[in-house]
């Protein structure tokens, strides 16, 4: 699961780093419960063995604060006083508990530049027209154990109720330069196929609630119907609370420039989930992605490969 060379450190734009190859897991929630959401912040905790000793954010506070000295909000304080359990997260708890938008993030305050960064984001967004949706997100480095994140997906699949969820390869990108950012993933994601693109507001945003795209691992809510047909490299197991789908033994990186360098088990994953598959992204940042329709054809990549080449 070696990375290509050009893929192995940060990318750097006018001195600045940019961007990072890394791993993730991503898992999209119509509906997020209190219970879900502390069960997604321990098996971060368990992932990562740093987490207690790095830092927090949450809504209620501007600056990222240590978890090992955490500066609690009133009802934080309540909870710690009455030797409540992880006072931090009670004002996530309430938010959740009254239908309102929440964030929470654990981070180890390495920067991306540095090679083993690992963080945890929960957020809920409240739409007007679509209600609350929710997500978390665990972003690793590149060089983590696939048989973690497997492992992590599969017990998630089994313990909390998602809609959908995909894991491998992302484009880790600097937040203040966003725009450069995208305009160099654009270049790097005509060659790396399999490499996902984040976009989190836009696709909890979707009006059809719908799956961005297949990963190396793909998760199925079980509210959301498909058939589950034999397919070559592509092994599929049922959890409580939907369907996981594995390409292969490791995630790739999709590199058109080598011969079957793209697995030919993500192109018939795709046309296999088609019809929960999103078919009209918001159109991603940088001046490339807004053109020609270029954030739909590659959301659409495996399905009209012949639109992205």
């Amino acid at each position: 699961m070696t990375l290509p060379q050009r893929l192995q450190g940060p990318i750097v734009i006018d001195n600045i780093a940019v961007l990072r190859v890394k791993l993730d897991l991503t898992v999209y929630f119509s509906t997020l419960d209190v219970e879900t959401f502390e069960n997604l912040v321990r098996m971060y905790a368990q992932l990562e063995e740093g987490a207690s000793d790095g830092l927090y954010k949450i809504a209620e506070k501007e600056e990222w604060l240590p978890v090992a000295r955490p500066e609690l909000t009133a009802s934080g304080r309540q909870v710690a006083q009455n030797g409540g359990p992880s006072p931090i997260l009670e004002p996530v708890r309430r938010r959740i508990t009254s239908d309102r938008a929440f964030e929470f993030r654990l981070w180890d305050g390495k920067e991306i530049d540095e090679e083993y960064s690992w963080s945890f984001s929960s957020h809920s967004i409240k739409f007007r027209n679509l209600g609350s949706r929710a997500y978390a997100r665990f972003l690793m480095p590149a060089k983590t154990n696939p048989d973690l994140v497997s492992q992590l997906a599969f017990r998630i699949a089994d313990t909390c109720p998602f809609s959908f969820f995909h894991a491998g390869f992302t484009f880790s990108y600097y937040p203040w330069e966003k725009d450069q950012a995208f305009d160099e993933i654009f270049r790097l994601s005509r060659r790396f196929w399999c490499i996902d693109i984040e976009d989190i507001a836009g696709t909890l945003a979707l009006e059809n609630f719908s799956l961005k795209t297949i990963g190396w691992l793909t998760g199925v809510g079980n509210d959301f119907c498909v058939s589950s047909k034999s397919i070559e490299d592509v092994s599929y197991s049922a959890a409580r609370f939907g369907t996981v789908y594995r390409v292969g033994e490791a995630p790739s990186v999709g590199d058109v420039n080598r011969p079957n360098g793209i697995p030919a088990a993500y192109f018939c994953l795709a046309q296999s989930l088609e019809s929960i598959l999103c078919d009209d992204h918001p159109e991603f940042d940088g001046s490339y992605f807004g053109a020609e329709d270029n954030t739909n054809r590659w959301i659409k990549r495996f399905i009209e490969p012949e639109r992205w080449r």
